[in-house]
């Protein structure tokens, strides 16, 4: 054969290159598995980082804004009650204070009803609307005796007209007098007379007064005195005064 042939002989009988052997995997351990799934698989982040993590934008926005919200609640709260405060240290300081200044008898005669005048002023500083008045003279030898007067018919039916005293001005002006004359509703007997000058009997003056003010808040204004020639003067009672 030619030196191709010899060649290609040469080839054909030159011996195969050996093959690599075939590595088989081993078999691998539960242990290792699971190893291997731990450091493959991602690492999840803790519920706080999930929500409040430099990538996770939106948890931080919705926690600021969480907090800004229950700031401004509380703020809120706190200047409502502020407001309430002042309103109502307000009216207090500046509403109408109507009630009786002073009492003087100016009637004590056997045989002749009694009178007493009833200096009416408001003691506020704004104006106070005059709705209506009762009031009442009446002898008596105590204030036990004012409680049964109070729980008679007579009071009660006074209660109801409120039409005994003369009209009072509507409107009563700061730190004006409106002098409001009461009469009893029948005379004095001689015997009545020489008990209320020994000191037996007290000449007593209860009544109520009913007026509105600028805040158009109804309120009252209840007085009892009672007058003993001892003292030449008038003395409040233990009971039946009050001012709302």
């Amino acid at each position: 054969m030619n030196e191709r042939g010899e060649n290609i002989g040469k080839q054909g009988n030159a011996e195969p290159s050996p093959i690599p052997p075939k590595i088989h995997q081993s078999e691998e351990g539960p242990l290792l598995r699971e190893t291997r799934a731990q450091q493959t698989e991602p690492t999840k982040p803790s519920w706080y980082r999930r929500i409040f993590g430099l990538r996770n934008s939106n948890g931080w926005i919705a926690f600021f804004t969480l907090i800004l919200t229950c700031a401004a609640i509380g703020q809120w709260v706190v200047m409502h009650r502020q407001w309430q405060t002042m309103e109502q240290t307000l009216r207090i300081d500046q509403r109408a204070w109507v009630g009786i200044k002073t009492f003087t008898l100016t009637q004590l005669e056997a045989n002749k009803p009694l009178r007493v005048d009833l200096s009416l002023t408001d003691a506020g500083k704004t104006v106070g609307v005059v709705n209506s008045t009762i009031a009442a003279i009446h002898p008596a030898f105590g204030e036990d005796d004012i409680e049964k007067y109070v729980a008679s018919r007579e009071w009660q039916q006074i209660e109801r007209q409120r039409s005994n005293t003369p009209t009072v001005p509507s409107v009563m002006f700061p730190n004006l007098e409106f002098v409001l004359p009461l009469v009893s509703s029948g005379p004095v007997t001689q015997e009545q007379f020489t008990m209320i000058q020994s000191g037996n009997i007290f000449i007593y003056v209860l009544g109520e007064i009913y007026y509105t003010d600028i805040f158009h808040t109804n309120r009252s204004t209840g007085f009892c005195v009672f007058y003993s020639p001892t003292f030449q003067r008038f003395q409040m009672c233990r009971h039946h005064n009050w001012a709302d």
